[in-house]
């Protein structure tokens, strides 16, 4: 499976359409958060078509490093937060909406905590994808480990966890293809989840376009 700047850019194309029209059809305002995320997993794309652009010989140069950074803020700071805010801001049974709300909180604490490692992600190119290494020292592998062990669990719960848990009709389908993709992509090549994943985690999202144009809040 080859990716590619044409696919980034294809995707964030796509997912833009989609996205402006699925928020111009929402029934609720309550729901224009989670109509909103089509169109910024097609920002996102956008911003890794760039990084795409200037591999593998200037990934260092100013406006790829911008891009990176922009691409990760989306992974590892906005979707943990926004997808389960974007679930529990239209939930109306309470106990879901507290359930949710805890989701959100661990979102917020992870996003908090991740923003502070972007910076040290560099892309690096192989075979046909992108791989975000982390610059880290030797010393400190075994730590990281845990910590990533840490992290995907509370990313998980954050981003996964919501769909399932949405009284939204059907939400519980985007849940589970992003789930699957998630799986499938570790078990591949863990080296390329980030930016594999989320590209299909992008592509996935498009789904909500059937899902919520005719959602109303008293789903």
């Amino acid at each position: 499976m080859c990716f590619s700047a044409s696919a980034s850019f294809t995707a964030s194309t796509v997912l833009g359409v989609i996205g402006v029209i699925l928020i111009s059809k929402v029934s609720s305002k309550n729901l224009l958060v989670l109509a909103f995320i089509p169109l910024a997993f097609g920002f996102q794309q956008f911003s890794e078509g760039i990084v795409w652009l200037y591999l593998p010989d200037r990934a260092g140069e100013t406006i790829p490093i911008i891009a990176k950074n922009v691409f990760l803020f989306f992974a590892f700071v906005f979707w943990p937060i926004w997808i389960p805010l974007s679930l529990w801001l239209p939930e109306q049974n309470m106990a879901r909406k507290n359930i949710l709300a805890i989701c959100l909180g661990i979102g917020i604490t992870l996003g908090c905590s991740l923003i502070l490692t972007i910076p040290s992600f560099v892309p690096i190119f192989l075979c046909c994808s992108i791989n975000y290494s982390f610059d880290l020292i030797e010393s400190n592998i075994s730590l990281l480990k845990k910590l990533n062990i840490a992290a995907l669990t509370a990313y998980g719960i954050a981003t996964l966890l919501p769909l399932f848990l949405s009284s939204i009709k059907k939400a519980w389908i985007v849940g589970i293809l992003v789930t699957l993709s998630a799986i499938i992509t570790y078990w591949i090549d863990r080296s390329f989840f980030i930016s594999m994943w989320c590209f299909f985690a992008a592509i996935f999202s498009s789904s909500l376009y059937f899902i919520l144009k005719k959602t109303s809040i008293n789903q």
